[in-house]
């Protein structure tokens, strides 16, 4: 299978020395279209031109028609991108943002022999299956109907009467029997079958036989219709549950759209925005807390117009995140902005992005607004910057700052050290 590499937003040209030739490129065009529009806003992977391709906002890694190309972030386009430092930082994104087992070291060791993203996922994936199924696969009482010649269980009494009076010789049991064939070693097989149709690795491909081999008389059940909702998670089933959320990745979930299929490919994407926004969430809830503030994201929807004719309000507003006092009161309204800052005077900050955040200050009743960014390497040292914004009751206060998604312990402490900056004018008015 012939692998490409881009960088979001990155355009290739059809004749560059490392093109993807075009009759590659629209197979892998045509299998992003739908996982692509399932995602919020109906994005696109790329865009296809008729000079170039050009990668868009969203990364991950397409497969169609024996081709893959793999989407890394790169928020500073003007650097030179190390693949494998990039690959990282987005399976650590990930990790957080949706308390996934993909752990540092093993995606730093698996990057190190130029796995792609995906192959990095499958090995993960594998190793924690193979864990897993070491210390015993979950069983449970499955419950059956049968019609046998001899009794098994429970006379099923209606059916024995109805549909087999003219068979008298046989015999309409109901038993339960302690059983493999479970709804998580369903999905855990639909999630083998899905890798081992993508895996290129040697070792990938033969890791997953082994374990296609130990669910062999597991039932196939196709991915739209296994039974997620009667995985119950208890202590039988507590080791499973990140292979669970792996599963969920692999085989499609809300956070991601996925496809596959012999014809049309495999998508599995993400959108930076959003993954931005999910990963600084998981990581700022419990540092709220220790300011006694709550966590409320995407959440206020408060409207910015009110037509006076008494008719519904009109186009409502919401913030990323926002930090609640005990009363319910905004303390800090915080917008994620996956974009990059610059080092002049006005940062590279959008005009529309401090309009909104103004917006916010108004219809929130908050005087401490934050605009947060990735840091990168074009920004020399953490950046902290505030900024007062004219308000007729008052001052409004916005700081700007960025943290480094490659490091979780330093993204933390950039994120106390910010809601220690933010909130000390709020405190003390």
């Amino acid at each position: 299978m012939a692998h490409h590499q881009l960088f979001e937003w990155e355009q290739r040209s059809f004749d560059a020395e490392d093109a993807i030739p075009a009759y590659e490129a629209e197979p892998l065009v045509r299998a992003a279209i739908g996982p692509a529009k399932r995602l919020k806003g109906a994005q696109r992977a790329f865009d296809f031109g008729r000079e170039a391709l050009t990668a868009q906002n969203l990364v991950g890694v397409v497969a169609a028609g024996g081709t893959s190309c793999e989407i890394l972030p790169k928020v500073d386009r003007h650097a030179t991108g190390d693949a494998r430092a990039l690959r990282r930082q987005l399976i650590g994104m990930l990790g957080i943002a949706h308390d996934l087992p993909i752990a540092d070291d093993a995606a730093t060791t698996l990057d190190t022999q130029d796995h792609t993203l995906l192959e990095v996922l499958i090995a993960r994936f594998a190793a924690l299956a193979h864990d897993a199924v070491r210390r015993g696969m979950p069983r449970t009482y499955v419950a059956h109907q049968e019609d046998l010649p001899a009794l098994r269980g429970r006379l099923d009494v209606t059916r024995q009467f109805t549909t087999l009076a003219a068979a008298p010789h046989r015999l309409a049991c109901r038993y339960d029997e302690f059983s493999d064939d479970t709804a998580l070693n369903q999905v855990m097989k639909a999630a083998i079958s899905r890798l081992r149709w993508l895996a290129r690795s040697h070792a990938n491909q033969r890791s997953l036989a082994e374990l296609a081999l130990i669910y062999a008389d597991v039932s196939d059940v196709p991915a739209a219709m296994l039974r997620w909702d009667r995985i119950v998670p208890d202590r039988t089933n507590m080791r499973w549950q990140g292979l669970l959320r792996l599963s969920k990745l692999i085989l499609g979930d809300k956070f991601q759209n996925s496809a596959a299929g012999a014809a049309d490919g495999f998508a599995l994407l993400f959108d930076m925005n959003a993954l931005f926004e999910r990963y600084v969430a998981r990581l700022l809830d419990p540092i709220a807390a220790h300011f006694g503030l709550k966590l409320r994201a995407q959440g206020g929807r408060q409207p910015c117009l009110y037509p006076e004719n008494g008719e519904n309000a009109l186009f409502e507003t919401e913030p990323d995140l926002r930090l609640l006092r005990r009363d319910g009161g905004a303390a800090v309204v915080l917008d994620t902005k996956w974009k990059a800052l610059t080092v002049d005077r006005k940062m590279g900050i959008k005009e529309a992005d401090l309009y909104q955040v103004m917006a916010y200050a108004q219809l929130y009743e908050c005087r401490a607004l934050v605009l947060l960014y990735p840091h990168h390497a074009g920004l020399t040292g953490p950046l902290l910057a505030h900024h007062r914004i004219a308000h007729t009751d008052g001052p409004v206060r916005l700081t700007v700052a960025s943290i480094d998604v490659t490091s979780q312990t330093r993204a933390r402490t950039a994120l106390i050290d910010l809601l220690a900056a933010t909130l000390e004018p709020v405190t003390t008015r």
